[in-house]
């Protein structure tokens, strides 16, 4: 399993705008090897945030982050908000499985 935790800093004041935007686009939607996916408001940092997955492999990962759901509908998105793209930092974490 791989673990995905992003941390990116918004444009100022649009925590719930984002926060609004998530919830439309991926909360809850099915997404091949997905397993979970959690956001987290950034509790020193009013403008930060953490997008966290859980995926079976690095492939379903990385065909999604590359399929045109996600490239054409939601970074679009997600980077209008952002203040700027560069300060977005993710990593993937192998985790052992159950």
């Amino acid at each position: 399993m791989i673990m995905r935790i992003t941390w990116g800093k918004l444009r100022a004041g649009t925590w719930q705008k984002y926060e609004q935007a998530y919830h439309e686009m991926v909360a809850g939607k099915a997404v091949p090897g997905l397993r979970g996916r959690w956001l987290a408001h950034d509790v020193n940092d009013p403008d930060g945030g953490f997008s966290v997955s859980l995926w079976d492999s690095l492939d379903a990962m990385q065909a999604y982050e590359q399929s045109a759901v996600f490239t054409q509908e939601i970074q679009p998105r997600v980077v209008s908000l952002s203040l700027r793209d560069e300060q977005s930092q993710g990593q993937g974490t192998r985790v052992q499985g159950q």
